[in-house]
């Protein structure tokens, strides 16, 4: 089973996307696309300063994302990108930007490289959006405890509720094809697995590759 299909998966740290993203390629035989940037030292040291990092990462991600997604679109094979370019632009930036992590002059900059990768990318066939409430992302950090991860957990940092409300609106305003949002706060992919079973279907359905 390996229709030319394009999957993108979206949703904050801790949401599962990359076991989705397994479960699903084990079904399918699609060729994983991930960030898989968590031991690099632009995001540890995002973590740790945003507003010094904030720029330098974004742009090197739009780079990364924008590499992956046309190497799926020259390809033959189906994909799963986790983490897809249209996430980094209408979240990320504007989030950093918006606290002053970004100034005005690198926003512009970042907008304007994002113009001309967008307009050679065609449009994913759906959106897989995994919803997850800040508090459980809380309990899901503490859990994996990730030194980098911990500033995130302070009482005073917001960022988590924060990117819940970029998400949110990011889902509510695609319009580049299929979506699905998915909730799973109530859902632990790596002690019960066959939950994850209850995910993939709704999600092969989609894309027209499992059907009732």
């Amino acid at each position: 089973m390996n229709k030319k299909k394009f999957i993108i998966i979206s949703g904050p740290i801790g949401c599962g996307k990359s076991t989705l993203a397994q479960f699903l390629q084990a079904l399918t035989g699609f060729k994983i696309y991930d960030e898989n940037i968590d031991n690099h030292p632009l995001i540890q040291n995002f973590y740790k300063d945003m507003k010094k990092h904030a720029y330098e990462l974004q742009i090197f991600l739009l780079g990364r994302r924008n590499s992956d997604h046309l190497t799926i679109a020259n390809s033959k094979e189906g994909a799963i990108q986790v983490r897809p370019i249209y996430e980094d632009y209408s979240i990320f930036a504007p989030y950093l930007h918006n606290i002053g992590a970004i100034s005005d002059e690198e926003y512009e900059k970042y907008k304007t490289v994002f113009r001309i990768y967008a307009e050679k990318l065609p449009n994913p066939d759906l959106l897989c959006y995994l919803r997850t409430s800040p508090n459980v992302i809380r309990e899901r950090i503490r859990a994996r405890n990730l030194l980098y991860e911990g500033d995130l957990l302070k009482q005073d940092n917001t960022y988590l509720d924060d990117m819940h409300r970029y998400y949110e609106r990011f889902f509510d305003g695609y319009d580049l094809g299929k979506k699905i949002a998915i909730n799973t706060d109530n859902l632990d992919f790596k002690e019960d697995r066959r939950c994850i079973y209850d995910l993939v279907e709704p999600i092969l359905e989609e894309i027209g590759i499992f059907k009732k």
